[in-house]
């Protein structure tokens, strides 16, 4: 593909991502809604420190794979005679097979033993739901390095939003037990549409592990490997924390459904931030400089501005939404859910930073910038929720993004500093409507200054040229050539041959 056809594939894909997003947010705020309410504070507790625990496992067999997808895969598709490009999704799926079954085995053995008093069936459930999620993630992550980054972000989409086709009548009919088959069936329907997604990139005959060729590949895999590990133990270990140190489901709970409102909003932030790896892949290569910042700077404003949105809303219309969207009883998420929200700031340039960092082959940046974020989560994280609870671990939170960000951003700043004056530029202007805070009183009053907050926001950024009309129209005019581009796409297939589809 050309410059002209990887940029408009991108940004075709980026606006394909923003409206999944909205998917995304109502299957949260549906299940936000529903299974808490349903489920009460221990039982939802129960299960948030199961599927938390999960992620952590399913991650732990990622082996940087997705990075790999995202880093190679775009030069090798352009190879239409290579065949190096099918030995290595052969070769990545059979570890990542391995992977799955030793980090489920790991997980049944590690719960049997800490978590005595959750039913072992359930427990079994979620061992085989772990095995399952991690062939699908790889296999959703091979689009990403096709420049399909809409196909790879519709794996979480499709997972959150069959949650509540599954783990609702789950526990309706099962308790806990039915919960956790639920969340099975969940992964299992998940990754049944992955294999039709994806079958005609896979065979039995590629099902082998070659060391010679797969040893430069698994190189940069397991450094970046040890940055998803650092990452996943970040986001999903808050609810251990809060278990060992409270002993207390309930608090759980409440840190469990700010954390998962967060993580879709960290999911939106750094898929956003992925799609254009492709893209970047190339500018680099062709030494095109200017338009790389350019790209890494509106990136950055817009994910940005999102984000201060996001926080503006907690602010002005939590109070009144959280109680009646999850229930009276779980009223302290109304609390947990300002700091997991101010954490989206600083995500917002470290995920860009991050992405930067892979385009240009520092994985110890990433790695030591995932350490030193885990460190000041677990550092400070027992003392603030032995003094305030749940609070505390979502204050540990803010502490850990700030503390990455601020050394990414620093890392990188040779390649991000237009992207630098921006984000500050937007947390300044959103800044500036925090105050309204104080004239909060009915519920039409604190929808009308939320409204106008915005409103002001986004007219200010764009009165300063932080933001620029121009670039949604390019978005969505990109979006309307959706068809025609996937036609031009298809020529450049997986398979190599002109003309052969991808699906």
């Amino acid at each position: 593909m050309t410059r002209a056809a990887e940029a408009q594939s991108a940004l075709r894909n980026a606006g394909f991502l923003v409206i999944q997003r909205g998917g995304l947010l109502a299957a949260g705020v549906l299940f936000a809604v529903l299974v808490p309410r349903i489920m009460g504070p221990g039982a939802y507790g129960r299960f948030a420190l199961v599927s938390s625990l999960s992620t952590l496992f399913v991650m732990c067999s990622t082996l940087g794979f997705t990075e790999v997808a995202g880093r190679f895969l775009p030069e090798l598709r352009r190879r239409p005679e290579s065949r190096d490009l099918h030995r290595l999704v052969g070769g990545l799926l059979s570890i990542r097979l391995i992977a799955g079954a030793l980090v489920a085995a790991a997980f049944l053995g590690l719960t049997t033993r800490w978590l005595p008093d959750l039913d072992p069936p359930a427990l079994l459930a979620v061992t085989a739901a772990i095995f399952v999620r991690a062939v699908s993630h790889l296999l959703f992550s091979l689009f990403l390095g096709l420049n399909q980054a809409a196909r790879w972000g519709a794996g979480e989409l499709l997972s959150r939003s069959l949650l509540l086709v599954f783990v609702l009548p789950g526990y309706v009919i099962g308790g806990f037990r039915g919960a956790c088959v639920g969340l099975l069936l969940t992964e299992v329907a998940t990754l049944a549409i992955a294999l039709v997604w994806t079958r005609s990139m896979l065979s039995l005959a590629r099902l082998r592990i070659d060391g010679r060729h797969l040893g430069p590949y698994l190189r940069v895999g397991l450094a970046y490997f040890g940055v998803n590990l650092f990452l996943i133990a970040f986001q999903a270990s808050g609810e251990s924390l809060v278990r060992l140190v409270t002993h207390d489901y309930a608090e759980v709970s409440y840190f469990g459904i700010a954390n998962s409102i967060h993580l879709s909003a960290v999911a939106a932030i750094q898929q956003l931030s992925l799609a254009f790896a492709a893209l970047l892949i190339t500018l680099r290569e062709q030494n095109a400089v200017a338009a790389l910042r350019e790209g890494l700077r509106r990136l950055v404003s817009w994910t940005t501005a999102a984000a201060v949105a996001a926080v503006l809303g907690v602010l002005l219309l939590g109070p009144d939404l959280v109680p009646r969207v999850v229930g009276r009883s779980f009223e302290p998420v109304v609390i947990t859910l300002i700091p997991m929200t101010l954490a989206l700031l600083p995500l917002a340039l470290s995920s860009v930073a991050s992405v930067v960092a892979v385009t240009h082959d520092r994985p110890g940046v990433l790695l030591l910038g995932a350490g030193l974020r885990l460190a000041v989560f677990w550092g400070v994280g027992p003392l603030l929720v032995m003094r305030t609870g749940s609070l505390g671990a979502c204050l540990a939170v803010l502490l850990a993004q700030i503390v990455q960000a601020a050394y990414l951003g620093w890392m990188m700043r040779a390649q991000m500093a237009p992207a630098l004056r921006s984000w500050g530029a937007c947390g300044l202007a959103g800044a500036l409507f925090v105050p309204l805070i104080w004239l909060r009183s009915s519920i039409p009053l604190n929808a009308a200054l939320f409204v106008a907050s915005l409103a002001g926001f986004l007219g200010l950024l764009l009165a300063t040229r932080v933001l620029a009309v121009s670039q949604v129209v390019e978005t969505w005019r990109a979006i309307g050539q959706a068809g025609r581009g996937r036609r031009a796409e298809a020529v450049q297939g997986f398979d190599g041959a002109p003309g052969s589809p991808r699906r």
